[in-house]
């Protein structure tokens, strides 16, 4: 389940800095472990960039627009992000298997 994501979320996603921990110690002799981001990265379709889907999280309308919330494979919570339908075109199954969870959801 592949889907393209809004420009904010792609120039975010695509950054590849390590995050970091810092460990309890002499404040002068701070420790700092790096560890790479595991994310899964984006596939080229046509084109665009396009990210996994794991699931939709919800359903709402925004404007004239009905916007999923979806959560990207290998992403964090924090990376979630409401998409327009027409950006879901390659996760139908996610979109159906939340519908299929959630029957009092309203339908596009």
């Amino acid at each position: 389940m592949w889907a393209q994501c809004s420009k904010a979320k792609a120039a975010f996603s695509s950054s590849n800095s390590p995050s970091h921990k810092y460990f309890k110690g002499h404040p002068l002799q701070r420790t700092i472990e790096w560890t790479a981001d595991v994310q899964t990265p984006p596939v080229e379709l046509e084109n665009d960039l396009e990210y996994e889907v794991d699931f939709v999280h919800d359903i709402r309308k925004i404007g004239h627009r009905w916007m999923y919330l979806v959560h990207w494979k290998g992403y964090a919570d924090d990376d979630d992000s409401w998409e327009p339908l027409s950006n879901l075109s390659n996760a139908k199954e996610a979109i159906d298997e939340f519908h299929d969870s959630n029957p009092q959801a309203p339908k596009p």
